[in-house]
């Protein structure tokens, strides 16, 4: 099921980056053959960037494929290399928690004082419901990595 939810997620990333793509291009021609260019696309193309960015975001912390000063790490002792990766791991979360929250105060916000996009007149709630959408998602993923360090060092510790 988790396999599934990854490639879910993955799936979806791709297609909001495909989306923004075809944006774009449409944009482009538009442009430079018939010099007119519509207003809302760069707007769409905009918000399908941030949803594939932090769909994507969620995808990478599950496969451990972010950014890390890992080179210092490996030569630390197994059980100190543990303890750091797990209270980075926390640190993750507190971090994509925070995120989280802060998109739900964004979206009282906009559904208070009924927030419209500028081009496309979309909602703005419809834009940020992404920022507690990817929090959970982030956070959910972080825990299984966590889980997957637990594992590893569990299985390395009954074989030495």
């Amino acid at each position: 099921m988790l396999k599934r939810m990854i490639s879910l997620l993955e799936g979806v990333s791709v297609a909001f980056f495909c989306i923004m793509t075809l944006l774009v291009l449409y944009q482009i021609v538009m442009r430079k053959v018939f010099n007119a260019s519509p207003p809302w696309t760069e707007e769409l193309a905009r918000y399908a960037m941030i949803w594939s960015t932090l769909l994507a975001c969620a995808v990478l912390l599950r496969e451990q494929g972010h950014i890390m000063l890992d080179y210092f790490i490996e030569f630390l002792p197994p059980g100190l290399k543990k303890a750091v990766l797990m209270f980075v791991g926390l640190l993750i979360i507190i971090l994509t928690a925070t995120f989280g929250y802060g998109g739900l105060g964004m979206i009282q916000t906009s559904i208070a004082v009924t927030q419209l996009s500028p081009g496309t007149g979309i909602p703005m709630w419809a834009v940020y419901i992404i920022m507690p959408l990817s929090g959970i998602l982030m956070v959910a993923c972080q825990l299984m990595a966590m889980a997957d360090i637990l594992r590893r060092n569990a299985s390395a510790d009954k074989e030495g």
